[in-house]
């Protein structure tokens, strides 16, 4: 008996329970006879044997699930210690379990390949296989992460929803900030320009943590943008730096969670009482925050299809006999590219970030490089592009 577990951790996407889905359906094709555990809330779950199972669950079930926000088994952000991998030990053991499925991030790389190391070291047979999960598209060794495209796409139609809306209300309310996440990258809000197409379409500014905002040119761009057009949109990852320092009145975080991240005041907000105070215009500041996770409305057709390939690709890398690595996807050369998968170890994953490349980077003005939209096209679809001709 080789029975299976599945983990879900971190930050939720749109497509986290595809993958859980991906999983449970291809474990139970593959493996008949074995059982598809789902540990609550992440590793947690692991450590105190919160198991439920999940291979008796109808097509129907596995329908409403995939096709849910949130992760269906909850989630954790928990960093395991010495103490609670014995405990990890007893549950495996007790249950029968041989492969870990861990559906995560960088984090999530990390807490398999302690998983791996402690088995290795007591000689237990144990698989582990994670599933690349992240809106940030910041693992190394994989192309891009299920999670970012129906992220991506969600923020991009944003950007140009709020770019008409500032327009409409003229001198009023002529400035708006939208904040979205990306952790320490600039992947997602870079995203933000790929329906841009003349320089009076929003956004006019794009910031990203890869690279410093000078406050007085940022005042300086939204002044140019509300002088030539009328109205301006800006664009800014949640840890965006100045002098290398977080940009904020407040650079202390109110949190720090048990990898070390660090949660700090809104930028954006301070970014918007900037612009107010300098240019004395009403300048609102807008914050989806887990909205952009969540939108089933604007899933990417390509996300949720390779969502549930990773997952159905870690069975059969299990099958295979392969452990101690993460399921990665390749490129996507054009929208018509069937997705595929490919394996890295999980010490080329754990503790590491994928910053966006400089050739993907904005400009000040809010244009993204063509070829970041030749990348996001084949993820993001252009199902959309023809309503925003319009001007």
């Amino acid at each position: 008996m080789a029975n299976f577990v599945v983990l879900q951790s971190g930050g939720p996407t749109s497509v986290i329970n595809r993958s859980l889905t991906g999983i449970v359906s291809a474990a139970k094709e593959f493996f008949p006879k074995d059982r598809v555990y789902g540990a609550k809330h992440g590793i947690e779950g692991l450590i105190a044997d919160n198991l439920i199972d999940l291979t008796g669950l109808t097509q129907s079930q596995i329908e409403v699930i995939e096709n849910s926000p949130g992760a269906f088994l909850g989630s954790t952000r928990h960093k395991i210690n010495t103490i609670e991998l014995s405990k990890i030990e007893s549950t495996l053991v007790k249950n029968q379990i041989r492969v870990v499925h861990i559906i995560g991030g960088n984090d999530s790389a990390e807490t398999g390949l302690e998983i791996q190391k402690y088995s290795s070291e007591i000689k237990m047979d144990i698989q582990v296989i994670n599933v690349p999960k992240t809106i940030d598209n910041d693992l190394m060794m994989t192309d891009h992460c299920p999670g970012f495209a129906s992220t991506a796409k969600f923020i991009s139609t944003a950007t140009w929803g709020i770019g008409k809306d500032t327009k409409s209300m003229g001198k009023y309310s002529p400035v708006a900030i939208l904040e979205v996440m990306g952790r320490d990258t600039g992947w997602l809000a870079s995203a933000s320009g790929k329906l841009k197409n003349t320089q009076k379409d929003p956004p006019h500014f794009i910031g990203i943590p890869e690279e410093d905002i000078n406050e007085e040119n940022f005042i300086s761009l939204i002044d140019n943008a509300l002088n030539n057009y009328g109205f301006a949109v800006a664009v800014v990852a949640e840890n965006c730096v100045t002098d290398k320092q977080l940009l904020s009145n407040k650079r202390v975080p109110y949190l720090t969670d048990d990898f070390g991240h660090k949660y700090h005041e809104s930028i954006g907000q301070y970014l918007a009482n900037k612009v107010s105070t300098e240019l004395k215009v009403r300048c609102r500041h807008e914050k989806p925050g887990t909205i952009q996770r969540t939108m089933m409305g604007l899933v990417s057709k390509t996300d949720y299809l390779e969502a549930h390939l990773v997952g159905q690709s870690a069975v059969e890398a299990a099958m295979s006999g392969k452990s101690n690595i993460m399921i990665t996807l390749n490129p996507l050369n054009e929208p018509s590219q069937s997705p595929s998968t490919g394996i890295a170890s999980l010490e080329e994953v754990a503790f590491r970030t994928r910053k966006l490349p400089e050739e993907f980077r904005p400009g000040k003005d809010g244009n993204i490089p063509d070829s970041y939209k030749n990348y996001l096209i084949p993820l993001i679809g252009q199902e959309t592009e023809n309503i925003f001709t319009v001007s």
